[in-house]
């Protein structure tokens, strides 16, 4: 029995069961009979301690192992409220079930899947379908090149397919633009935050990063010339539209002093572009500035669906047969099947039907963003698959991970794209897209911004 019922809560426990967990074990059990709803409050700290006759501080423990269980929040002046049920797992098997995973970033929409399937379905009529079961040559097919241009095109940047390194996703791409002209002990400039693959590449082909300061709008040229004039840099890493994590976009004018200094200090631009044709701004990319010194990498697994595994590399003319042969070296290739699909599409206008797909689903749930997560501090874009949420003091952005974790919410904090040991701000990336549906994902955004309204490790109840 509970309160709620107008009766006294009895405790049963084993005699090594602390009273705290006893009393939190019995709580769930009534939260999850329904005794105490979604939304309501739990008796105050006071009251309870009181009806059972122990200290304060146990039912502050007591509530305290309940808000890591996620089944409650601590809201000021309201008390100790009873989390949705969809966030409130009772056993592990539950929490897996139930998790609402916004890690990962990638299409929202399944046309993809109905199209691929027509499309399998055709394209032995196709005359290069023959090829498929051979290996491609080290840079591609020549019609897969050909394509590969058609789609960077898209994305503002005029090339040929002598430039062109088809590859089995942006990741191979990078690995393969990375070997062309690194050196172990070679420095490579990155924002603070980065894209954690890029750290994983740093070990494995032993060159060193240094950070590069940002502000709001992304990285510093003033900084990046600083750095050049005071050591000598190899290359910059830069996601100049939609920047991993953090959603900023450089402008038309930071691009062209880039250039200029990747042409005053002899550096390589690496330039991961896989979200431009989302965001369709307009902006050229900074390999058109300074093609001879601009590795470019795209990819469709962002634009059209991961499971194409297909990337492009565009590569400076002097550079494109090294970066061919390392795209061989790694042992892999695009798969033949999947450049042939793409290249249809690209042809028939089918891929920019996804990508337009994708773009107005993703721009739904801005929409539903800008919403739920009105009056907090986050950085997106109307057609950026993820967002970066600052989070208010005094979170710290690996406890926040945890209680959203508890809370059947999965997403990425900012230790893990940090590029250095300095300190960074205390921020999420959180992934709108993907397999999660759209009430799921309202579901998961508004338990986040329960989270952001609570304290963190702590529960605001009446004493």
């Amino acid at each position: 029995m509970s309160m709620a019922e107008g009766q006294a809560m009895r405790i049963d426990k084993p005699d090594k069961e602390p009273a705290y967990s006893a009393i939190a074990t019995q709580l769930q059990a009534e939260i999850a009979a329904g005794i105490y709803a979604p939304g309501t409050a739990l008796p105050t700290q006071r009251d309870l301690a009181n009806q059972l006759g122990v200290n304060v501080s146990t039912i502050l423990r007591a509530y305290q192992e309940l808000q890591a269980r996620g089944l409650v929040t601590g809201r000021k002046r309201l008390g100790t409220i009873v989390a949705p049920l969809s966030f409130a797992p009772t056993d592990a098997t539950e929490a897996v079930a139930e998790l609402a995973d916004l890690t990962y970033n990638s299409p929202p929409v399944s046309d993809f899947i109905r199209a691929y399937a027509l499309e399998l379905d055709r394209i032995d009529g196709d005359s290069r379908f023959k090829e498929v079961q051979n290996y491609s040559s080290a840079s591609g097919s020549f019609w897969a090149r050909a394509a590969g241009c058609q789609w960077i095109a898209e994305g503002g940047l005029i090339t040929t397919p002598e430039r062109v390194v088809v590859t089995s996703g942006a990741q191979h791409a990078l690995f393969s633009a990375l070997a062309t002209f690194i050196k172990p002990g070679d420095v490579i400039l990155t924002d603070r935050l980065t894209y954690f693959g890029l750290r994983a590449l740093a070990a494995t082909l032993q060159f060193s990063l240094v950070c590069v300061d940002s502000d709001e709008d992304g990285i510093l040229p003033n900084s990046i010339e600083a750095i050049c004039r005071s050591q000598r840099v190899t290359g910059l890493f830069v996601v100049p539209t939609l920047h991993n994590p953090t959603a900023k976009t450089l402008d038309a004018e930071r691009r062209q002093q880039i250039a200029t200094l990747a042409r005053t200090f002899d550096f390589i631009v690496v330039e991961d572009d896989v979200y431009s044709l989302l965001a369709d701004n307009g902006l050229k990319p900074i390999s058109a500035l300074c093609p001879e010194r601009a590795f470019y990498i795209t990819t469709t697994s962002k634009a059209l669906a991961p499971s194409l595994c297909l990337g492009y590399l565009v590569a400076p003319a002097e550079h494109v047969g090294v970066a061919a042969e390392s795209a061989r070296l790694t042992g892999s290739m695009a798969t033949p099947v999947s450049a042939l699909v793409m290249t249809r599409w690209v042809e028939d206008g089918t891929a920019r039907k996804l990508l337009d797909a994708n773009r107005r689903e993703i721009n739904l749930r801005q929409m539903m963003v800008d919403e739920v997560f009105n009056g907090l501090d986050y950085r997106s874009a109307p057609y950026s698959m993820f967002l970066w949420l600052r989070l208010p003091e005094p979170w710290r952005a690996i406890d926040f991970a945890a209680g959203c974790r508890r809370r059947g919410v999965k997403l990425l904090p900012s230790p893990d794209f940090a590029a250095d040991n300095k300190e960074i701000e205390q921020g999420v990336r959180i992934n709108i897209s993907g397999t999660i549906g759209i009430d799921r994902l309202r579901q998961a955004l508004e338990t986040l911004r329960q989270l952001c309204e609570d304290r963190p490790r702590a529960v605001h109840g009446t004493v």
